[in-house]
């Protein structure tokens, strides 16, 4: 990246403002006018604003080595076989489904998305466990189980399995 390098754009003009107020966490920057409106169909409302960026200094060079690459790649898994394990261990007596689904470590799944799917259905495939049902509901939106089998836990699993099976392509780039 060469410093001092000025690059001209465009951006919604509501959503500059609010930039600049510091109510968005990063607007994105369009290279140009068409770019801006085959994203943003509100710009009649909204107004467009041509946009100059400069860059100023490197604040935190991006690390390449083996172990900084491993960690980025390897951070997911890290992250969801810490959060399950907490969340196994902390509620494995529970029987209340609210209770089970209240433990932070199940909002922390969640908030993984889609990332956590495959490593959710490889669980799923090991232990039939009736706790991550409500987590790939709230992930996908899906409910593949027909009312006759909801809480017939080997069932659920047979059909989560199948829908994984028919619909993971949906998710790989993710």
């Amino acid at each position: 990246m060469k410093l001092g390098r000025t690059s001209k754009g465009y951006m919604c003009l509501t959503a500059f403002e609010h930039e600049l107020e510091g109510d968005c966490k990063g607007t994105k920057v369009y290279p140009s006018l068409e770019a801006l409106k085959e994203t943003h169909k509100c710009l009649d409302q909204c107004g467009i604003v041509e946009v100059e960026v400069k860059s100023i200094r490197v604040v935190q060079e991006a690390d390449y080595s083996v172990e900084g690459i491993a960690d980025r790649m390897f951070a997911p898994i890290y992250k969801f076989q810490r959060l399950a394990g907490a969340w196994k261990k902390d509620t494995f007596l529970c029987s209340s489904i609210a209770e089970i689904e209240a433990h932070p470590s199940h909002r922390g799944i969640v908030e993984m998305g889609a990332r956590a799917l495959p490593l959710i259905m490889v669980s799923l495939e090991n232990e039939a466990s009736i706790r991550w049902f409500g987590v790939l509901c709230e992930i996908t939106g899906a409910n593949p189980v027909p009312v006759e089998d909801r809480g017939r836990v080997a069932k659920m699993r047979d059909h989560w399995l199948k829908w994984w099976a028919e619909n993971k392509e949906h998710y790989a780039s993710v």
